[in-house]
């Protein structure tokens, strides 16, 4: 069974790719995943690149961004073995966390993802920013 699952974050202005990334990994979020890190650019198409070429995937991000294109990278929140793509859309004003399948789920309803879990973590993650509004969506 395919699921669709979203958090979404809108700011109150513009905010840059690159700021938010800094600021997750200065609050222990990485941005490897099986030992790569994982991106997409030129809207869609995911790549990855050693660790040590991060820079070279920052600099490929850029471009993309600055040319109006959504890009995302992998990202592992701190402490947890919990891996979701943080999506920067093209608007400037708002990203998306996508939950990957090892979904933290809620105990006593399995199918259905702890939303409220991530949505702590993200929401607190990303306060610096000045949050205007969060959406959440679970559909199967």
């Amino acid at each position: 069974m395919s699921k669709d699952v979203m958090v979404g974050f809108r700011f109150n202005s513009d905010v840059d790719f690159e700021a938010i990334l800094d600021h997750l990994e200065t609050i222990g979020w990485t941005c490897l995943r099986d030992g790569v890190v994982m991106y997409m650019v030129d809207d869609y198409d995911w790549k990855d690149l050693p660790p040590d070429r991060i820079g070279n995937a920052r600099r490929e991000i850029r471009r993309s961004y600055d040319a109006g294109e959504v890009v995302a990278l992998s990202m592992k929140l701190p402490g947890e073995e919990i891996y979701g793509n943080l999506v920067f859309h093209a608007d400037r004003s708002s990203v998306s966390f996508i939950p990957l399948l090892d979904y933290r789920v809620i105990t006593g309803a399995p199918r259905w993802v702890d939303l409220s879990w991530y949505i702590e973590r993200l929401a607190t993650s990303l306060e610096d920013f000045t949050l205007t509004g969060i959406t959440a969506s679970d559909e199967l």
